[in-house]
């Protein structure tokens, strides 16, 4: 897949996949940022990006990120398609989670993206389902 990306800073690298197996690439913070102590805090992760019509792109914590006492503040980003002008840069939506604050460093690997296809739905509004009820939302696994 093509995509155009527009760095901020072009003295940090761009964002890249960390192994053979990578499903996502890293992004990195453009500045330092520093998050107070349970509180939220938003990280500049130094890209714009034009991506197809018809994509989106999800937005998530690395594995590690929980190790710095941040976690999305939002769960995911979701991140259309039109979100592309020449200064929509992405940032990352932090929570701190600790008592103390916590320094990001210009540089630091902090977020992963990937971009997927979707498709547009279709509502068809029924009066009845045809599956079978597998009992309450949660429940699977309890006996």
């Amino acid at each position: 897949m093509h995509v155009k990306i527009k760095q901020f800073d072009i003295t940090l690298p761009l964002p890249k996949y960390q192994s053979k197996g990578a499903a996502c690439v890293d992004l990195c913070a453009r500045l330092e940022t520093k998050i107070e102590a349970k509180s939220i805090g938003y990280i500049p992760l130094n890209i714009a990006l034009e991506i197809p019509e018809g994509y989106w792109v999800l937005l998530a914590a690395r594995s590690s990120t929980h190790k710095t006492g941040l976690m999305p503040a939002n769960g995911i980003g979701i991140i259309d398609w039109d979100f592309h002008g020449d200064n929509d840069e992405y940032f990352f939506p932090v929570y701190n989670f600790t008592d103390t604050e916590v320094t990001i460093e210009r540089g630091q690997r902090i977020a992963q993206l990937i971009i997927s296809k979707y498709e547009k739905i279709e509502f068809e509004v029924v009066e009845h389902l045809e599956g079978e009820d597998r009992g309450k939302f949660g429940s699977t696994g309890h006996k």
